[in-house]
């Protein structure tokens, strides 16, 4: 939709131009979301005026001027040692930022619960008929179906942007494969199986600009975590691997795994879609919860995508 309508404004013929791409592809996934979680027509991309587009694109705007710096990562790490009660307290002092993540998440409540009364019980597969089964089941209760279908408009909008977006940018560095992709959708239909050039384009751009950098885990009793390989300390011991008592935190980082040549080889730091296709063109087997990457977690606390 996007291609079509601005299209006419990037002709060759007008030279380069600069565009806001992360902008437009977050219109997009609110779009994809909407039509995916709630059988509507949002109009991000449109420029129409629903109430959750609207809301989206102010926090979009809002959010990205935020300037960034030191207190950005210091601030959250420090905030699990503060007591529950000042947290309670600094969770109700108003700020611009706070005010419209809770706008937003009120507006995508709403929308999903207008969603559920109206949605058709019939066998389709899509997240919000699931759902909406799920409650005439009492398999879930309604906030348990509504927390769900905002957590995919919150979580899933910016995420899916910034992925789509540096792929966008990665195809534009490399018009060779662009054109190869090109040509792989225009043989077929553009199902996951058919298309491995964009698949593996995708699961590159996701080793290399992976969306959540790290994320936190908690013991939930005391353990050992093993070493792949043996690390050597700055004492001169070799460890295969590190205890952790119940409770303590541990960081785990997608991109450090992600960059790591022991699996991914010497060229770690260049996009190279190739490393996920073999020679007969077919998506090489992997291990992992998707493609052998870290970005999406493991276990059962492992991201859906």
């Amino acid at each position: 939709m996007f291609c079509s309508r601005y299209s006419y404004d990037f002709r060759p013929s007008q030279g380069p131009k600069e565009i806001d791409l992360l902008e437009w592809t977050s219109y997009a996934a609110l779009d994809i979301i909407g039509l995916t979680s709630f059988k509507c027509q949002l109009g991000a991309l449109d420029g129409g005026s629903s109430e959750m587009a609207n809301v989206s694109k102010l926090v979009f705007t809002t959010l990205s001027k935020i300037p960034l710096g030191p207190f950005t990562i210091l601030v959250p790490a420090l905030w699990r040692f503060l007591p529950e009660r000042i947290l309670t307290v600094l969770e109700k002092v108003p700020n611009k930022e706070s005010e419209l993540l809770r706008k937003l998440k009120s507006v995508a409540t709403a929308t999903a619960r207008q969603t559920i009364e109206n949605v058709a019980r019939d066998h389709s597969k899509d997240i919000v008929t699931i759902l909406a089964g799920a409650s005439d089941e009492n398999l879930m209760d309604e906030d348990e179906i509504l927390s769900q279908l905002a957590t995919f408009t919150l979580g899933g909008e910016n995420t899916a942007a910034a992925a789509i977006a540096w792929t966008l940018y990665e195809l534009g560095r490399r018009p060779d494969y662009q054109a190869r992709v090109r040509e792989e959708i225009r043989r077929g239909p553009a199902d996951y199986d058919s298309t491995p050039l964009l698949n593996a384009a995708i699961n590159e751009t996701l080793r290399l600009h992976p969306i959540v950098y790290t994320f936190l885990r908690y013991a939930v009793d005391n353990d050992t975590i093993p070493f792949s390989e043996p690390v050597q300390t700055r004492t001169g011991e070799t460890w295969n691997e590190v205890p952790v008592e119940k409770g303590q935190m541990v960081m785990i980082s997608p991109y450090t795994y992600n960059q790591l040549p022991g699996i991914w080889g010497d060229n770690v730091d260049d996009w190279v879609p190739e490393r996920f296709v073999d020679l007969e063109g077919k998506t090489r087997i992997s291990v992992g919860l998707h493609a052998n990457l870290l970005n999406f977690g493991d276990g059962v606390r492992g991201c859906i995508g």
